[in-house]
């Protein structure tokens, strides 16, 4: 379907194209290759032969795991539905959260205890898992959208944030300010990647050599959620 969609701008001769991709074969590199048009890529890096505008995902959620191991919270359930897709397609910047995550609790000196979760039926799966009267549990969504599925579940099960457990979310989307208790997440300028991918695209079309490209900055908002 990707490629129906690059070929359907390639026939209408468009002078570059922005790609998020959800693919990142070798086959696939060399079909873009092939194309001889200007590409940039967002969110999903699919190789090192386009450049790629971006945070820096891996040492985003490295630093947020460490956020919430600082708040003393002995057990951690991480929960990315989208790891399930790892191996059918390209989760760029999933895999490069996990992996922060993974790193994080390598190099922590406290024990701590781990839970992975990569099923989006992740509710059935809490179910036997104990709260309250247990390890102080901080859940690190990789999205604010399963943060705040997992805030509802909480408040279905009676559990208090942070009281009986934590939330940690990512992207700060719009809709946290509606949000209570407050999710503490991770904030990125999404705007800011639009607009410095198309800048980047424009500087190719018109024959310019990039050879770097500024990786964007992050930000932790500490809320109540933790």
């Amino acid at each position: 379907i990707e490629k129906k969609c690059i070929e359907h701008l390639t026939d209408r001769k468009v002078d570059g194209i922005l790609l998020c991709s959800v693919n990142n074969s070798k086959d696939y590199d060399k079909y873009l290759k092939s194309l001889n048009i200007p590409i940039v890529t967002v969110i999903n890096k699919t190789s090192e032969s386009f450049h790629y505008i971006s945070i820096d995902d891996r040492i985003a959620m490295k630093q947020a795991t460490r956020h919430v191991i600082d708040k003393g919270y002995k057990r951690i359930i991480y929960l990315s539905p989208a790891l399930s897709y790892r191996d059918k397609m390209n989760i760029y910047a999933v895999n490069q959260r996990f992996i922060g995550f993974t790193d994080a609790i390598k190099e922590s000196t406290s024990d701590i205890e781990t839970i992975i979760i990569d099923n989006k039926n992740f509710t059935d799966l809490f179910d036997g898992i104990k709260f309250t009267g247990s390890k102080k549990t901080a859940v690190i969504c990789t999205s604010d959208i399963f943060a705040i599925e997992v805030l509802s579940y909480f408040k279905r099960r009676g559990i208090k944030v942070p009281g009986d457990a934590g939330i940690m979310g990512f992207d700060n989307i719009d809709v946290l300010k509606y949000i209570e208790p407050a999710l503490t997440t991770v904030s990125y300028p999404m705007d800011d990647i639009g607009i410095k991918a198309v800048e980047l695209l424009l500087r190719l079309v018109e024959g310019a050599n990039v050879h770097e490209v500024p990786v964007l900055e992050h930000r932790i908002i500490d809320r109540m959620s933790l």
